[in-house]
């Protein structure tokens, strides 16, 4: 979807579509608001950053910095999936390894640059 998108190829059609049906969606929100919802959304924000993306993708799938349960992981991911990024088993590990202190800062910049040029590489 992005490489298509970049290159220049046209309008990336799914991709529109979906930014489409969330700004929709937002807007449907607004005649549809209690404090119930205000709510149940700051939960799952909190969730869906913190502990998905601050705590699972980055701390425990990118650095390993701590051990968990498998169990406890497979929550966190799910938590982290909210924030509709990428899956546990994308992103985050390929910044893993481009950012690897083990790899050479050569190997580093032909990787990002593969990546499309937009991870840093330093």
């Amino acid at each position: 979807m992005g490489r298509a998108a970049a290159s220049g190829d046209g309008i990336n059609w799914l991709t529109l579509g979906v930014i489409i049906a969330f700004h929709l969606g937002a807007v449907a929100a607004l005649f549809f608001f209690t404090w119930q919802r205000l709510a149940v959304t700051a939960a799952l924000y909190v969730l869906a950053i913190n502990v998905g993306i601050g705590m699972c993708y980055h701390r425990l799938l990118t650095h390993r910095g701590y051990q968990t349960p498998k169990w406890i992981e497979y929550i966190m991911s799910i938590c982290a999936t909210l924030s509709l990024e990428a899956g546990p088993s994308s992103g985050y590990r390929f910044i893993a390894c481009i950012t690897s202190s083990a790899t050479t800062k050569a190997t580093r910049t032909r990787r990002a640059r593969a990546a499309g040029g937009h991870i840093p590489a330093g």
